[in-house]
């Protein structure tokens, strides 16, 4: 998937910037459920969208643990019966490279994305998207998407 967003190269001094700015780990601590965009844009009025940081690891294991085998399957590739909580903490770490956005009806996680820089391509990221299953077919995942692509570019992603 192509960015279109990019629309001049930038230095990685004001990409630091505007990531630190858009969702970087020196924003403010967000009160659970508290509604803080990652950016500008109108997004759906029947959920709100944030950047998601390590404090919001319990809101991500609800929504991982929601998820159907089918949706997990569809998801990891695999059966997953659970999460270890390793793997909750990497889905919901902001650093260098790595980014997640969640979607938000009320103070529920229903959808969260996330890209990791690829190490052998630094210009593209690899992306994962998981939506609960009963917010499934109603733009949640669209929208996680086209926030991430708006932010990656931000970040220097050309990519995903």
């Amino acid at each position: 998937m192509h960015i279109d967003a990019i629309s001049a190269p930038s230095t990685a001094k004001t990409r630091a910037r505007r990531a630190e700015a858009d969702c970087g780990s020196a924003a403010p601590v967000v009160a659970v459920g508290a509604f803080r965009p990652c950016h500008d844009e109108a997004t759906d009025p029947t959920f709100g969208l944030r950047c998601l940081t390590p404090t919001d690891a319990h809101h991500m294991k609800d929504l991982l643990e929601r998820l159907s085998p089918h949706s997990r399957y569809l998801r990891y590739l695999r059966l997953v019966r659970s999460f270890s909580a390793a793997e909750i903490a990497r889905f919901v770490a902001v650093g260098p490279g790595h980014l997640a956005v969640g979607a938000f009806e009320g103070d529920v996680l229903v959808g969260a994305a996330q890209y990791f820089r690829s190490s052998k391509h630094p210009d593209g990221a690899e992306i994962a998207v998981e939506v609960a299953d009963s917010h499934q077919r109603r733009g949640v995942g669209a929208q996680l998407v086209h926030e991430l692509s708006v932010l990656a570019a931000g970040d220097g992603i050309t990519h995903f």
